[in-house]
């Protein structure tokens, strides 16, 4: 009997446990966003798109494919619930803004391809998504999900949001107010 009380309290530790560092890792209440006057380039990298106007697709792209225009890398997850709730964000700014020739590169963090296209059923996301290669995370020392890297044109990394990026659309009406028309 006594083992049996040690045993549940150990569960019951072990819950509470997990139960925090979940939420300690994954708390967005707060984002921190760090601007970058004098900016850095994107480190290169390639990786699998897996979705790409609502549809699944397999297409091997890279990080310069992304120049010549202001794009968001976004490092999300389909199990973490602060990156469910800003892609619906990014879509209706992306539609704004992809006229001006904005893009979005979403790199899912997900092990398995699978989760992330079960995920991804019905969502009708138009921007580009990934799946992570191998070491990806560790490049960009991504610590906490979601993570999203704004850069500008030349590739150069502008912002950087660990957390909800909720002020992509405030800070993209900042760069195109002086676009008179789309591309």
């Amino acid at each position: 009997m006594k083992s049996l009380k040690k045993n549940i309290v150990y569960i019951l530790a072990l819950g509470l446990l997990i139960i925090a560092a979940y939420y300690g890792f994954y708390d967005n209440d707060q984002a921190k966003a760090v601007t970058y006057k004098n900016s850095n380039p994107m480190p290169y990298f390639s990786i699998n798109l897996v979705y790409e106007n609502s549809k699944p697709i397999s297409e091997q792209i890279n990080i310069n494919d992304f120049k010549g225009h202001y794009t968001l890398v976004n490092f999300f997850a389909s199990w973490c619930p602060p990156c469910k709730a800003e892609l619906p964000y990014f879509q209706q700014v992306y539609n704004m803004y992809a006229p001006y020739g904005f893009r979005i590169l979403a790199i899912s963090m997900d092990d398995n391809e699978s989760d992330l296209m079960d995920f991804l059923k019905n969502k009708n996301y138009t921007f580009d998504i990934a799946i992570h290669s191998s070491g990806l995370g560790s490049k960009f020392n991504i610590t906490g999900l979601p993570t999203s890297y704004l850069l500008d044109p030349k590739g150069n990394i502008i912002k950087v949001v660990y957390g909800e990026y909720l002020t992509l659309g405030q800070d993209l009406k900042n760069i195109y107010q002086g676009f008179n028309e789309p591309r």
